[in-house]
């Protein structure tokens, strides 16, 4: 598929469609040589992010070969065990634009090698090169790799992106032409009214079930009475693309009252900084309860992700004896829509918001506040949430340990991870020091949030509310074999399992498991797979006879586990 685009346009509004910006002078060609089908698309709402790009599907013809998309250079090589995986990016100067490929199984020889050389030099698989032009040119159309599912990807497939080379902002790929063919609408599930008091935190709600009405405009019987000064919308819903029955993300809401349009969100551009604002894009509190994922249709006072472009906030004000007319209209990127239309009025009766206790603290989103308990202290600065809060926090005390710190309400969403330290109740012997950590007590796991030093207390950064409370980590990982034999005969790989006690909740105070492999006191690279927690060690270019297999590996807390043994191949 080769895409050409010839001026700047900009596409007229009709019929509710959307005004699409198209960039000019670009020949781009196809990361695949196959009709590709979309498994998710650019900016769809995922478990903590927004999704950066296309998830584009294997042809089912065996192994998928990826190609440069234009001319250009890798100005980067990424390897990693979670993540993108092993991954590509590609400038193209001439657009400003860089090219991303992401959760591939191999790359072409030339650059196989010089990856290799440069792992084997730092005993390192883990690999974050950034190259300069000349290093690597790269013509469009190019062989660069293999299309796989390596990092956290749960399935074979590329990971394509777009991204302004200045700004590393993503692009959606379909205004850069790489879109394919789409007739079928959003899917709508369920609506939810939310009645918000002056915080826009929830008083009251009501489901609507939207799955049995199949109509391009679903209009709802009767009048909801609302028992709030303020009501919003969240909506359950998705998109899917021709040949692909994958839930794909909406490109764009908008809302309007009384023909007003109040609301709007389309999915052309995001910084990366903002990726992780998907908790105050959605209903965070919904999602954490399984309940689906539902996108907001209003605005928190400090959510100022770019996705929503439109100056009103989506927050309807209803007043004694007012009736509003409320359109909810989505649209996927080929302008196929669905229409939502209701009334809502205010009750007789209002909610009223939940009383916080005497002593919880305000935090204002706009302002800094430090908030001591006992030997905890949080520190938020301006915008670290996205709405005010009445912030709550209670002590456990735990025998013989550091004490427990109940820190506000799990289902309150954190727009820039908080700082807090915490001063140790206990003495710490001088052995132990360099092993305390703060740690997250999760309902059925304990999560490692490092820590640093600062005098006596120790400090990390989270990004949720929770119970932490500060340990020590002194168990070293666990190196388990999965399939491993001293007579390997012709076993063309060992595989291990690698598993820490203390998962790690990687925040700038925590490191992953480090993990080296030597073959005969050789440095021997080896990948590992950080969702199935599997590492694989090669064995086809081995010489037949004895060799020694040596596995090393450290955690954060340089605790370090080993396996040795000899094997015969």
């Amino acid at each position: 598929m080769r895409v050409v685009f010839l001026l700047m346009i900009s596409l007229p509004v009709t019929n509710g469609q959307l005004n699409h910006q198209i960039r000019a002078h670009f020949d781009f060609e196809s990361p695949v040589k196959h009709d590709y089908k979309l498994s998710g698309n650019f900016c769809e709402l995922r478990n903590s992010h927004f999704h950066g790009g296309l998830d584009i599907k294997q042809s089912g013809t065996g192994k998928d070969t990826i190609f440069s998309i234009g001319d250009g250079y890798i100005s980067r090589i990424r390897i990693s065990p979670d993540g993108y995986g092993q991954a590509l990016y590609i400038d193209h100067p001439a657009s400003g634009l860089t090219s991303v490929y992401a959760h591939l199984d191999g790359f072409s020889s030339t650059i196989d090698n010089y990856i290799r050389q440069y792992q084997f030099l730092n005993e390192s698989y883990d690999t974050d090169l950034h190259l300069s032009a000349e290093i690597f040119p790269v013509r469009k159309g190019e062989f660069v790799g293999l299309m796989g599912n390596t990092g956290h990807s749960f399935g074979k497939h590329l990971h394509f992106e777009l991204r302004e080379t200045a700004t590393d902002k993503v692009l959606n790929p379909y205004l850069m032409g790489f879109g394919i063919s789409d007739n079928i609408p959003p899917t709508l599930l369920k609506l939810q009214i939310h009645g918000l008091d002056s915080q826009l935190h929830k008083v009251w709600e009501k489901p609507v079930n939207l799955s049995p009405y199949h109509a391009e405009t679903i209009e709802l019987s009767g009048i909801v009475s609302v028992p709030a000064s303020r009501a919003g919308i969240s909506l359950n819903a998705y998109d899917r693309t021709n040949g692909s029955a994958n839930r794909q993300g909406l490109y764009a809401i908008r809302l309007y009252v009384n023909d007003t349009l109040v609301y709007s969100s389309v999915m052309d551009k995001l910084p990366a900084e903002q990726s992780r604002y998907i908790k105050g894009f959605v209903d965070y509190g919904a999602k954490l309860k399984n309940q689906g994922m539902y996108y907001l249709c209003y605005r928190y006072p400090g959510n100022d992700v770019s996705l929503i472009q439109h100056e009103r906030n989506g927050i309807i004000d209803i007043t004694t004896g007012d009736t509003k007319n409320v359109v909810l209209e989505v649209e996927d990127f080929a302008g196929n829509a669905r229409k939502i239309k209701l009334q809502i009025q205010r009750s007789d009766t209002e909610k009223k918001p939940v009383e916080p206790p005497v002593s919880a603290t305000l935090i204002e989103v706009h302002q800094n506040a430090d908030v001591v308990i006992k030997n905890l202290n949080v520190s938020f600065r301006k915008n670290s949430l996205f709405r005010n809060i009445y912030l709550e926090l209670d002590t456990v005390i735990q025998t013989n340990k550091n004490t427990l710190y109940r820190i506000h309400k799990r289902d309150e969403p954190i727009k820039t991870p908080l700082k807090i330290g915490i001063t140790p109740d206990i003495t710490i012997p001088d052995r132990l020091f360099d092993k305390a950590i703060i740690i997250r007590e999760g309902s059925d796991t304990r999560w490692n949030c490092g820590g640093s030093w600062n005098g006596r207390q120790l400090e990390t950064t989270i990004s949720e509310f929770g119970n932490y409370t500060l340990g020590f980590d002194t168990i070293p990982p666990r190196i388990k074999p999965i399939s491993f034999l001293q007579k390997a005969g012709k076993f063309n790989q060992f595989r291990f399992s690698i598993a820490d006690n203390l998962p790690v909740l990687k925040n700038g105070y925590t490191n992953a498991m480090h993990i080296k492999v030597w073959i005969d006191d050789t440095f021997h690279i080896c990948p590992f797979d950080a969702k199935s927690q599997t590492l694989t060690i090669p064995l086809r270019n081995l010489e037949k006879g004895k060799h020694n297999l040596t596995i090393e590996v450290k955690d954060h807390s340089q605790n370090t586990a080993y396996f040795n043994s000899e094997f015969y191949r």
